[in-house]
């Protein structure tokens, strides 16, 4: 177990340098057409590039794996029944949908967040069936197709720094273009790290904002 949970931790943090190094080779922010391509490379910012470094930081210096990790700072876990969860010890599928705080590089006025659960099953229908009802449950707006555009991505296996939990990435757009109307839909979402918005976020200039750093 030790030996899993240590590989684990480090290829999030291989996967985490390498995402970076890419994104010195894209030269501009992904479109809503980039984002359909079958040949996008996800890439951060510098900026959010380092801040995830820092966040891979502190939980490999504390021993915790990236699913723990997540189950701290999105589930307000505590760090025993965070690692009994991520060991399988918890029978219950939780699910979280929040504002990605380590977003791709992409146009201001595309938001991308997280659905995650505490479930194993990768299955990729169950795991977007699951992704459209929790949207729809918390962003019922977006049921209005005339209005939004929506893609739900899921990383292969080897492109996920959290490799056990199963999870989803989501991207919205108005299709106004106009970025506010995409921020004020989700305005009321958690960040995936409570508190705190990714670095240089779009979104600062249009909502009202309580930062918390990432210690």
């Amino acid at each position: 177990m030790a030996a899993q949970q240590n590989f684990r931790l480090w290829s999030g943090w291989i996967l985490c340098f390498f995402s970076g190094w890419i994104a010195h080779l894209q030269a501009e922010p992904a479109s809503w057409e980039n984002l359909h391509s079958p040949d996008y490379i996800r890439s951060r910012t510098d900026a959010v590039t380092a801040h995830y470094d820092h966040h891979l930081d502190n939980l490999r210096a504390s021993g915790k794996t990236p699913e723990v990790g997540v189950l701290v700072t999105m589930f307000g876990m505590e760090d025993a029944a965070a690692e009994a969860c991520a060991a399988g010890k918890q029978s219950n599928d939780l699910q979280k949908l929040t504002v990605n705080t380590f977003p791709y590089w992409i146009e201001d006025g595309i938001v991308q967040l997280l659905f995650f659960t505490t479930s194993f099953d990768w299955d990729e229908k169950n795991l977007r069936h699951k992704t459209e009802k929790a949207l729809l449950a918390e962003l019922p707006e977006v049921a209005d197709t005339s209005q939004w555009d929506i893609l739900i991505k899921i990383n292969s296996a080897v492109d996920r720094t959290v490799k056990g939990f199963a999870h989803s990435h989501i991207f919205i757009r108005h299709r106004s273009g106009m970025p506010f109307q995409t921020y004020q839909l989700i305005k009321d979402l958690p960040f995936s790290l409570k508190g705190v918005p990714p670095a240089g976020w779009p979104g600062l200039k249009y909502l009202s904002v309580k930062i918390e750093s990432d210690n």
